[in-house]
């Protein structure tokens, strides 16, 4: 069975073109890019950025000391080929939330809010 996934990656990466033919590109344009690969520093120029609380920070690097003492899993398709220090994690485009994201935001807090009155009434 792994050959029959490692013959599958094979031919999927031979029929992607290395380069895009069309050069159809649009520029990058974003307010905010963090550094790539995942580190103390990253995760905390992205909280910063964020002007998250301090709890929020203190939460992401403890996830962030989990993710870099738990080993790879084995179970699953080959991860081995990832190469986490070469993806940048956070990308904020534009400091203008467009209406879609107002709506999220809103729906969000409702949600959050409904599960903590919820939580808060189940547990008196």
């Amino acid at each position: 069975m792994g050959d029959e996934r490692e013959t599958g990656r094979a031919g999927a990466e031979a029929a992607l073109p290395t380069e895009y033919r069309y050069g159809f590109r649009d520029p990058e344009k974003y307010v905010f890019k963090a550094a790539k690969g995942l580190s103390r520093e990253v995760v905390e120029a992205i909280s910063a950025f964020k002007k998250e609380p301090e709890w929020m920070r203190e939460f992401r690097l403890k996830a962030l000391e989990t993710f870099e003492r738990l080993p790879m899993p084995t179970w699953g398709p080959d991860l081995s080929a990832i190469d986490f220090a070469d993806y940048h994690y956070y990308v904020r485009p534009t400091d203008r939330a467009g209406p879609a994201q107002k709506r999220r935001d809103i729906n969000g807090a409702k949600a959050f809010l409904t599960r903590g009155a919820l939580a808060t009434h189940s547990s008196a």
